[in-house]
């Protein structure tokens, strides 16, 4: 069902930057890399955003004709489908600039690097 509604490109969007997120820990980890473990808040922002978006998808098949804020569920959907992908890319984008300064510089303070 829901394969029906969440575009598949989506889908494979969120598994491959979190694949990459667990292959750069796994590395670091092969390498003997302490790491302090934070999530970004453009991933904290992303997750609410993929809840939201999930809402509207079950909203917008169960009952496409009711409004939200007067505009029907297949709008809000629309909507939260490229929030969140340009919150998966942005945070994908930051976990990987991250992890190419940890490689650099090694993982101590990385606010005294540019």
């Amino acid at each position: 069902l829901l394969v029906q509604i969440i575009p598949f490109w989506f889908f494979l969007l969120i598994v491959v930057r979190d694949i990459s997120i667990l292959c750069g820990l796994a590395y670091f980890r092969l390498k003997k890399v302490s790491l302090e473990l934070k999530p970004l808040v453009t991933s904290k922002i992303g997750t609410l955003s993929n809840i939201l978006l999930i809402v509207f998808a079950f909203l917008k098949f169960l009952k496409p004709t009711i409004l939200f804020l007067g505009q029907p569920f297949s709008f809000w959907f629309a909507i939260f489908l490229w929030i969140s992908t340009v919150l998966v890319v942005v945070s994908g984008c930051q976990y990987a600039y991250i992890g190419l300064r940890i490689l650099r510089y090694g993982p101590s303070p990385l606010q005294n690097h540019p």
